[in-house]
């Protein structure tokens, strides 16, 4: 098959492609600057946007799992009792592990497989999960040779024309990821599960491109929102793959429009955490709690802060309990906040819950 990496080099980037290119590498030159500026609470938020990851990819992958079951996997880390529950927890490990090993990442073929067997190796046959075979280009010599070939071999070319490719820098390396996942598709190494590990394998080819807003802020979020586009998009750039005719720019340019986005959540969550430190965080809390929908949990309050200590967010809810301005619908860690209304108050009966990270 031959591969859009091969032919990287031969593509024009159009002008609307090299401004937001631009964008985010001004942006990836705050990198340092962002990260110091959140200092010992960088591992709080790191984790927050893991949880808001798994959360998505949930909703991306279709998994059978209620909302508030949902939740309580994702940040209590209860035992999974089913076959998508323990895929979300595997999910939301490897999401982890990761963050954890980003800066010391090299791209190796083995990683690929270790990745489809972490997820997948409890839920599904030991054979679903083997590198599919494709017909031989050249006919078998005869009847007892293979007519077929592993796709080993070529998830390993495509492997080692990235890495070729990536130590040269001169490819930029969002759009060297971006070929990597639509050669990836083309071949769909795998028997099964092919998807995710596809867009696992983007994500962590961002990331180790410096696209590191996405440490911070959820790219399964901006996807899942875009989803649609995302596809779409995709799939005009996949044309004729076969014959190596598939373009990833236009690919590209949606990921650097996704990229931009999530640097500017980034700026501003930096800008939050900041005036939270120079102002009551009492107040700040009793905004946020304004703001949430009309029956919430001391989770989302938490998530809009990570780096406030549980005593103040307690604090402030007691305060607000005491002002008769919400009530506590049970007890517990699990117990909800009901807000509580005058007269004078507008009450929106359809507000609905939304988990939120």
């Amino acid at each position: 098959m031959n591969l859009a990496m091969r032919k990287l080099s031969e593509y024009v980037i159009p002008h609307d492609v090299i401004a937001p290119m631009l964008d985010v590498y001004r942006y990836i030159g705050r990198n340092d600057e962002f990260f110091s500026s959140l200092d010992i609470n960088l591992e709080t938020f790191v984790a927050a946007t893991v949880r808001e990851d798994a959360f998505f990819l949930a909703h991306i992958l279709d998994l059978s799992i209620k909302e508030e079951r949902l939740k309580a996997l994702i940040l209590k880390d209860l035992k999974p009792q089913t076959q998508d529950e323990k895929v979300l927890s595997r999910i939301k490990h490897a999401l982890v592990r990761i963050h954890e090993n980003i800066d010391e990442f090299e791209l190796i073929a083995n990683e690929i497989v270790s990745l489809i067997q972490f997820i997948y190796g409890d839920v599904a046959k030991a054979n679903d999960l083997t590198f599919d075979r494709m017909d031989k280009d050249a006919p078998a010599k005869d009847l007892l040779s293979s007519k077929t070939v592993s796709k080993r071999s070529m998830l390993e070319d495509l492997v080692s024309q990235y890495e070729s490719l990536y130590k040269q820098k001169t490819i930029e390396q969002g759009l060297l990821a971006t070929a990597f996942y639509l050669d990836f598709n083309a071949i769909k190494p795998f028997k099964t599960r092919n998807e995710l590990i596809g867009l696992l394998m983007l994500y962590i080819l961002l990331l180790n491109s410096d696209y590191r807003c996405f440490q911070l802020v959820s790219f399964f979020g901006i996807y899942d929102r875009l989803k649609g586009t995302f596809k779409e998009t995709e799939m005009k750039a996949s044309q004729n793959a076969g014959l190596g005719m598939h373009n990833p720019v236009e690919l590209h340019k949606l990921i650097l429009t996704m990229t931009i986005e999530g640097y500017k959540g980034l700026d501003s969550l930096v800008k939050n955490y900041q005036f939270d430190h120079q102002f009551n965080k009492r107040d700040l809390l009793e905004n946020t709690i304004k703001k949430l929908p009309e029956i919430f949990t001391k989770e989302d309050v938490r998530l809009y802060h990570p780096s406030v200590s549980e005593s103040t967010i307690n604090r402030a809810l007691k305060r607000l309990k005491n002002e008769k301005k919400i009530a506590p619908t049970g007890k517990g860690r699990s117990a909800k906040w009901m807000k509580l209304h005058s007269k004078k108050d507008k009450l929106n009966l359809h507000e609905q819950m939304r988990l939120k990270f």
